[in-house]
């Protein structure tokens, strides 16, 4: 029964595999893709056999790698994510695939051999198998059918009909695949041709490689596209770089370096071969493409593609290739349309450098020129132009285009480098590698230069020269196309540089006929010694072909060398040549010595030369030297030094045209003496007469003196002049410079024989002056002696050439000198005022002309010093007048005829308050007061005047001044104020008839009224007897305070006036005194200002006499109606009382005399007093120890003022 229910199964079991066998074929007929096909092959898995998950690996052969490409159900994420290597797996998954059978996995948790990704996929527990996919090629895929948690038996039967099924499914996907390939071909067609055209509408490189990875990148959905094209003959290499996160950005490109690139793109390039690798260190293989550009047999760059999220499969890799064979003959195309058209500029460039080398015929400029262009040409960033000197074996850089390069123009650098190599063999140089192909020799400024080339220079079948172009920071590659350029160039610049060599050659001695012609203008000219030299400083510089030159004077010896005429001239060397010691071992000192004419070839190695004069010639890039001496009259007189910054090799031409120059040097300079001797005397002629009257323009002594040394100067054009003056004439001088007065000696005979020098000890140097300050320096602090004294004691000119045996003179500070003139200055008596005296840094014969001209002017420097003492003298005499003047006491004041004011000293100043610049030019009479009818006569007299407006008296002692001729002249009066004295007498007289009628008056009422009292004949009523009763008693009272008056002017005289000090409030005081005056009939208004409560400490009765005298005294002094003012107030710890009147003020004179006995001022408005009143308050204001004084301004009224001590703060609070 079993086995019938078997066989029943199979029967049953088989009819519906044909079933599913019909239906899975069906759907493969219909199936377009290989997605399709895996799921019915999984369906009809499943409807059979109801497993859980099915899986589909493809095999690339290619790569030998499996991938996932579907799943059961879909596909998804990690079944995508299923890559194995074939090479390296020991799974199930390599095995079928190696062995062509299906293989069982029973127990997936224990199974080894199944697949670790797979079981991600499908399960780690339950069964599976892994069934190949198999054609007549080999295997194309596997299946995996599986089942999840649960185990799962498969029979033999069943892996036999899944392994028909996989079978029918691989010949599907193979049909699937083919037609997919068909239509792969024609889009890859249809890519590539789209990329092809893009690349190939552009003739620009940079354009193409842009094109070409943004066209690359977008086809192969890749992150990054880069491009490197190498460097080729016609095209510079450069390397494009497309992003894809940049888009639309175009991609960049930049200069190609190849050790930039990754190692796979390098391998890449190596090889010839594509290389695949990993994008990054995380991304799978084959997530990087490095392709190399073929192009025949050259590799023209490389295609590096990545896409770190996806491997390149190999139809991709495939279709990459095929793009880049197109992009690598569009470069192929570019670069031979660049090569021919570089082709083409270089003929124009080469072209245009030849019109511009020969658009300049001098050599320098020609040398300028080629490293100029030959840079534009090869587009290098230096370029150098070396010239060689067969005979010194050496090499010299004459020009050079980059900065480096220009600091090194000028340096030899023997046979090192490149340009030594190409001398040493005679042909062009190249190199890629500059440090690495020649290591160490190199010179300094070449340092860091990665790629040059240099060729040779050749002109009349010698080697005479090397360009050379390098760079540092240029990745571009120099290549023999460059070097075949240069050459062709350097024929060019040959043939221009024989054509410059050449006009040199006839420019120079074009030149030299200039020369002749300028040194033959130099003898036709009368010239100056100094235009003579420059003249001959030029026409050196041109006819030897020099740089510059210059003309050095002396007679040989180092201390007198100098620089006396110069042609372009470096300022550093004649800054360096001020010094006299450069001169020494010079190439001036050797034609001096030797008397011929001096070369020499190569500064830097003469040893003739001291180190002084090489390094200064060094600053100023002097290579090469020839000096030429000059002499006049058997003497030499100058040698000229010409100059040449590059290496000249001198030969018999230069000798003769040196010489030559010298005899026409010689004839130049005696003829420029001879006309220097006319115009020098000439010249003095004209300058004496101006100095003369320049130094007569002025009497102010010291102002003299300097005026004839600067003078002096000017005149014999010498380097310093000095002035001794003899005896009392210095000291005057130095007294008048200090402005100050020097008492006056007569001399004997009347005359003034202080100007007169009696001793020659007596000289000393008191002004010099002149164009070399050590000199004028060293001339005023050394003392007098030598020549000086030597005129002096001759009482004549001297000069050095009297004294030759002598040497060169020198002064006491050190200061050399070999020129001396020195003259006599007379007295017009003939005594001697001093010596005037010349000097000369160097070597100077003295003329007739000028030692005549020197004494003329020393002649009338005699007259002019001369007026200056009798200048001074009344000077001083006016001054001992003024001094004496205003030490007088008295006033003194000096009148002209018109009565005019012209002297008023200060004593007349301070006697009538009117200060001097008040007085001058006005009539005196005004300025005195002095009423109209007031006659001051010859002798003395005391006369009343009001010069302020106060009434003074004043004692005259007056004398007329002798006029010209019968003209009266103008008067002086001396006078002093003497109202005291007569004041005085008069108050004394004032006062008895004062006292007798101020006495007098109350004793005649008390007098009368007693008189009538006591008459019997007249009966008084009471009321008229009491009348008189207060009448005898109130002026009882006043004669009391007369006589009590007298009694405290008495006891002030005596130092004995007794005072009771305690706290006096002072308003009480001050208004008892105000009220006084009012009952007394004062019509004025008084009014009181100030702090209340304020207290002093004083005698209470004595501060309200003080008091009610100043108040009663200033409505005495007030107008009618006027106002008097009181103020109170404190100052610290003082009280001050001050009271104000309206009158007519208080002259300064009249103030002295207030507070003295008996004075009564004359503006007491008609009434009379004692003239006690202030001197007692005086009196009893300082015993109570304070002070009074007075301030007036004549017109304006006068103030009082009382200050005594105040109480202290808080002495009355408790």
């Amino acid at each position: 029964m079993a086995r019938f229910l078997r066989n029943r199964r199979g029967a049953g079991g088989a009819a519906r595999r044909e079933d599913a066998v019909f239906e899975f074929s069906r759907q493969l007929v219909g199936a377009a893709g290989v997605g399709e096909i895996a799921q019915a092959l999984f369906r009809t898995i499943d409807d059979l056999f109801e497993v859980d998950r099915c899986v589909l690996l493809a095999i690339d052969e290619e790569s030998e790698r499996a991938h996932g490409v579907a799943a059961m159900g879909g596909m998804d994420a990690e079944v995508a994510a299923i890559s194995i290597e074939l090479a390296e797996d020991q799974s199930a998954v390599s095995r079928v695939v190696r062995d062509r059978v299906a293989h069982r996995v029973l127990d997936a948790s224990s199974e080894t051999l199944h697949n670790a990704q797979v079981a991600r996929v499908v399960g780690a527990t339950g069964s599976a198998v892994y069934v190949p996919l198999r054609t007549s090629g080999g295997v194309i895929g596997v299946v995996v059918v599986a089942t999840s948690g649960r185990l799962r038996a498969f029979r033999r039967d069943e892996v036999d009909f899944v392994q028909k099924l996989a079978n029918d499914a691989a010949v599907a996907i193979e049909r699937a695949r083919f037609a997919q390939q068909l239509r792969d071909v024609g889009e890859r067609e249809l890519i590539v041709a789209s990329v092809a055209r893009a690349v190939r509408e552009s003739l620009d490189p940079d354009e193409v490689l842009r094109v070409a990875a943004r066209e690359i990148g977008e086809q192969a959905d890749a992150d990054m596209v880069t491009i490197g094209m190498r460097w080729m003959d016609g095209l510079d290499g450069r390397t494009a770089t497309w992003k894809s996160e940049l888009r639309p950005a175009d991609a960049d490109v930049v200069p190609f370096d190849e050790a930039s690139l990754g190692a796979s793109a390098r391998l890449a390039i190596e090889d010839r071969q594509p290389v695949s690798a990993r994008a990054s260190q995380d991304a799978p293989a084959g997530t990087e493409v490095s392709i190399p550009l073929r192009h025949r047999n050259d590799v023209l760059g490389v295609l590096v593609l990545d896409r770190p999220h996806h491997p390149f499969e190999s139809t991709e890799v495939r279709l990459i290739e095929l793009i880049a064979v197109e992009v690598a003959a569009a470069i192929e195309h570019v670069r031979l349309y660049q090569g021919s058209r570089r082709h083409l500029d270089e003929q124009l460039a080469l072209a245009r450098a030849a019109q511009s080398l020969t658009a300049d015929l001098r050599f320098d400029r020609v040398l300028e020129h080629i490293v100029s262009e030959v840079s534009k040409l090869l587009r290098s960033e230096s370029a150098a132009f070396y010239v060689y000197d067969r005979e010194q074996s050496t090499l010299t850089l004459r020009a050079a285009f980059g900065e480096a390069e220009r600091r090194a123009i000028g340096d030899q650098v023997g046979m090192k480098g490149l340009a030594g190599r190409v001398v040493q063999s005679g042909v062009s140089q190249l190199t890629n590698d500059y440090e690495r192909d020649l290591g160490t020799d190199i010179h300094p400024v070449f340092r860091g230069v990665r790629r040059a080339l240099a060729v040779p220079v050749r002109w009349q079948g010698d080697l005479r020269g090397v360009i050379s172009v390098a760079d540092r920071d240029n990745l571009r590659m120099i290549t023999e196309r460059d070097q075949s350029l240069l050459e062709a160039f350097a024929d060019l610049a040959s043939l221009a540089l024989h054509n410059a060599e050449a006009y040199s050659i006839h420019s120079r001695q074009a030149r030299i006929q200039a020369g002749f012609y300028r040194i033959s203008q130099v003898l036709s000219s009368s010239l100056s010694r100094p235009a003579t030299l420059a003249s001959l400083a030029q026409a050196a510089t041109e006819v030897l072909d020099g740089d510059w030159a210059i003309v050095v004077g002396g007679d040989g010896v180092d201390e007198d060398l100098h620089v006396e005429g110069s042609w372009l001239a470096p300022e550093v060397v004649v800054d360096g040549l001020r010094e006299p010691s450069a001169f020494a071992e010079s190439t001036a000192t050797l034609a001096m010595e030797l008397r011929r004419v001096v070369t020499s070839r190569s500064i830097v190695s003469d040893e003739r030369l001291g180190p002084t004069w090489r390094a200064l010639m060094g600053t100023a890039e002097v290579a090469s030297q020839l000096a030429v001496p000059v002499q006049v009259h058997g003497r030499h007189s100058a040698t000229v030094v010409v100059c040449f910054r590059g290496t000249v090799r001198f030969g018999d031409e230069e000798l003769v045209v040196a010489n030559n120059l010298a005899t026409a040097a010689t004839a130049a300079l005696e003829r420029a003496g001879l006309f220097e001797n006319e115009r020098r005397t000439r010249r003095l002629s004209e300058v004496l007469a101006d100095v003369s009257a320049l130094i007569a323009e002025t009497l102010k002594a010291q102002t003299v003196l300097d005026r004839i040394v600067d003078q002096a100067a000017v005149l014999l054009e010498v380097d310093a002049c000095s002035l001794a003056i003899a005896g009392e004439t210095a000291a005057r001088a130095a007294a008048i410079d200090r402005d100050t007065m020097v008492g006056d000696r007569p001399g004997e005979g009347g005359t003034t024989d202080a100007v007169v020098a009696t001793s020659i000890a007596e000289l000393r140097v008191h002004s010099a002056a002149g164009r070399d300050e050590s000199l004028v320096a060293a001339l005023l602090a050394s003392p007098i002696g030598g020549l000086v004294e030597e005129v002096a004691r001759s009482r004549r000119s001297v000069t050095v050439d009297e004294h030759a045996s002598e040497g060169a003179a020198q002064s006491s500070a050190g200061e050399r000198y070999e020129g001396f003139l020195g003259v006599p200055l007379r007295h017009p008596r003939g005594h001697l005022i001093g010596v005037l005296s010349a000097y000369s840094r160097r070597h100077r014969t003295w003329s007739d002309a000028e030692v005549a001209s020197l004494e003329s002017f020393a002649s009338s420097a005699a007259i002019a010093i001369r007026n200056a003492e009798l200048y001074d003298n009344i000077r001083r005499e006016r001054e001992r007048l003024r001094i004496l003047l205003e030490s007088i006491g008295e006033g003194i004041v000096a009148t002209d005829a018109g009565g005019r004011v012209t002297i008023w000293n200060r004593a007349a100043s301070e006697l009538t308050g009117t200060p001097e610049e008040q007085a001058i030019g006005r009539q005196w009479r005004d300025v005195m007061g002095l009423a109209t009818e007031t006659v001051v006569e010859e002798g003395q007299a005391v006369v009343e005047a009001r010069p302020g407006g106060a009434p003074m008296f004043l004692s005259f002692t007056s004398s007329r001044l002798q006029g010209k001729g019968d003209v009266p002249g103008g008067w002086i009066h001396a006078f002093r104020d003497v109202s005291a004295t007569y004041t005085l007498d008069r108050l004394k007289s004032d006062f008895v008839s004062t006292v007798s009628y101020v006495l007098r008056t109350p004793l005649t009422s008390i007098y009368g009224f007693a008189s009538t009292l006591l008459r019997d004949d007249l009966d008084f009523p009471e009321e008229d007897r009491r009348v008189f009763l207060e009448y005898i008693s109130t002026e009882t009272e006043r004669l009391t305070g007369i006589v009590d008056d007298l009694l405290e002017v008495s006891s002030i005289d005596a130092g004995s006036v007794e005072v009771h000090v305690a706290d006096v409030e002072v308003a009480p005081v001050l208004r008892e005194a105000v009220d006084v005056a009012r009952e007394r009939g004062a019509r004025r208004h008084i009014s009181v200002h100030g702090q209340d409560g304020l207290q002093v400490r004083a005698d209470p009765d004595k501060l309200g006499t003080v008091l009610t005298n100043l108040v009663g005294n200033a409505a005495r002094f007030t107008p009618e109606g006027g106002e008097i003012r009181v103020d109170v107030g404190s100052e610290g710890d003082r009280v001050r009382i001050g009271i104000r009147d309206s009158g007519s003020g208080i002259s300064p004179a009249e103030q002295k005399q207030l507070f003295t006995k008996f004075y009564v001022s004359p503006g007491a408005n008609g009434i009379a007093g004692s003239g006690l009143g202030l001197y007692i308050s005086k009196g009893l204001v300082d015993a109570m120890g304070g002070r009074i004084w007075v301030s007036s301004t004549l017109g304006e009224g006068s103030t009082f003022t009382v200050e005594l001590p105040a109480v202290a703060a808080g002495a009355n609070g408790g």
